[in-house]
């Protein structure tokens, strides 16, 4: 019997032992839990402090589309009590085209769990306004969430700061698409003015240079000792003071083959006169050409393009390979009554016009 309330005591206090020890336990996790809870209150107390300070729209939003939260900037917008928009559906709270916009979104969030952001036009307190929305999911400690934090803020004068600036940049490239324009238009014209001047420039020393060859040509016919003194002194003076390439007298010839045969000549002739024939038949293609023209009709023969007049066609190589781009022959009446022609190169393109041949 002893034995036993031995054992019954020792007994009694083990678990006299093990009941203190689990009591103190327990104290510990209730203090535990109530200082967790205690900061966690706290923390949402804080965080609910600064949303209902914050002059941005804050609600949360359950899986099925209520409204958990909404904080009193928010409500005041919306023309609601933050207290009753809780538990009721968003497009009740929400202006219609806030609210359809932020349900699609609110769907992809809770399908897929990640936060996103975006930007919408909504009708707040009788006027349009734009809005900036983050829409996050609120995870627990074990990564899972069944509700969505959204944050709206209004974006509005910023968009009109865009919109003003991009008005302004749309309004500075039309100006300056009408100054480019403008510019060109006057550079086109400018560039035209001075063509003309250039030609015109052109014209005139052409124009000179005729004068001044017609008054050597002139001191020639008073000077010479025998026409054919003459009619090298002219052809030098074409050459020497006209600057022209190549000068040249042609003889009509009044055998068969009414041939043209070169009496005088001055400047680049490199073999160019016993290279060609010239003819003043006008059956024959020979004397269709200009030098042959000039000697039958008695006037001058302009060709403004060796390269593309089909009349020059017979002495087009040997001009081309010598650099004549243009001539003019001219009927020249001596005392002796022969017929003759003073053949005139230029290295230029058009350089016998009008003024130039009448001189």
């Amino acid at each position: 019997y002893d034995e036993l309330m031995v054992a019954l005591a020792i007994l009694a206090a083990a678990l006299s032992v093990f009941a203190i020890r689990r009591w103190r336990e327990l104290e510990t996790e209730i203090v535990e839990r109530v200082q967790v809870e205690t900061r966690l209150i706290d923390s949402e107390e804080r965080y609910r402090t600064l949303a209902e300070a914050a002059h941005d729209f804050i609600f949360i939003v359950n899986r099925v589309g209520l409204i958990q939260y909404l904080n009193s900037y928010a409500a005041g917008k919306l023309g609601q009590r933050p207290e009753a928009a809780v538990g009721r559906p968003l497009d009740m709270v929400f202006p219609g085209e806030m609210a359809r916009i932020q349900k699609v979104e609110l769907k992809k969030v809770f399908a897929d769990g990640h936060a996103l952001s975006l930007e919408n036009e909504a009708t707040l307190e009788g006027r349009k306004s734009w809005l900036s929305t983050s829409l996050v999911p609120i995870m627990d400690e074990n990564g899972e969430f069944k509700d969505v934090l959204g944050i709206s803020r209004d974006i509005t004068e910023r968009k009109m700061a865009e919109d003003a600036l991009q008005q302004a940049k749309d309004g500075l490239e039309v100006t300056v698409g009408r100054r480019t324009r403008e510019l060109k238009s006057l550079n086109q014209q400018l560039k035209l003015e001075l063509d003309e001047k250039k030609l015109a420039q052109e014209r005139l020393q052409a124009v000179n240079r005729a004068l001044r060859t017609t008054l050597a040509v002139n001191q020639a016919l008073t000077g010479a000792a025998n026409e054919q003194d003459l009619l090298k002194d002219i052809c030098k003076a074409v050459v020497e003071v006209g600057g022209y390439r190549f000068a040249w007298v042609g003889l009509a010839d009044d055998n068969a083959g009414k041939t043209v045969q070169p009496v005088a000549s001055a400047g680049y002739e490199d073999g160019f006169l016993g290279a060609v024939d010239v003819s003043w038949d006008a059956g024959d293609v020979l004397g269709d050409g200009p030098v042959g023209r000039a000697i039958r009709f008695g006037g001058p023969s302009v060709v403004r393009d060796i390269l593309i007049d089909d009349v020059y066609a017979p002495w087009r190589p040997e001009a081309t390979r010598r650099g004549f781009a243009s001539t003019v022959p001219l009927p020249l009446p001596l005392y002796s009554g022969h017929l003759r022609a003073l053949g005139i190169y230029a290295a230029a393109t058009d350089a016998f016009d009008a003024d130039v041949v009448l001189l």
